[in-house]
């Protein structure tokens, strides 16, 4: 099910909510992740990863994950439905989280509140009520 010009929801969902819920697992996601990953998408000029499960790949929880997930932190943004991993291949993500802060007027436009800092090989994205008017920047643990 397409959810974007450039995305499917399967690359938002796991695959056991998907494979429980289908189509309808997109009651789980916060549709503000869809312009957020189609705004980031168009900033770096092509293609970016979430989640690659259903195409055969290895990525499962970059997007929504299960309570009872041992990934990630207990109350983590992922298991609301409001976060998402982006990979890119060659990605600098030092680098990628300074295109963040620059183009943050667009990108706080589709929705985004947050990013981690210091993720090695991905850029965690999303949509939490920060009440705050800027960027908020998480240390990653």
């Amino acid at each position: 099910m397409k959810v974007s010009e450039h995305f499917d929801l399967r690359e938002f969902v796991d695959p056991v909510t998907f494979g429980k819920f289908g189509d309808k697992s997109l009651q789980f996601i916060d549709p503000k992740l869809f312009a957020i990953a189609e705004a980031f998408r168009g900033l770096v000029f092509g293609p970016v990863t979430i989640n690659t499960w259903h195409t055969g790949g290895q990525y499962k929880e970059s997007g929504l994950r299960r309570f009872d997930t041992a990934t990630g932190a207990k109350y983590s943004q992922h298991k609301f439905g409001r976060a998402i991993d982006i990979k890119i291949v060659g990605g600098n993500y030092d680098h990628l989280r300074s295109l963040v802060r620059y183009h943050w007027p667009e990108l706080k436009e589709a929705g985004l509140t947050t990013i981690e800092l210091d993720t090695p090989t991905w850029l965690h994205l999303d949509c939490r009520n920060t009440g705050l008017d800027s960027l908020y920047e998480i240390p990653f643990k």
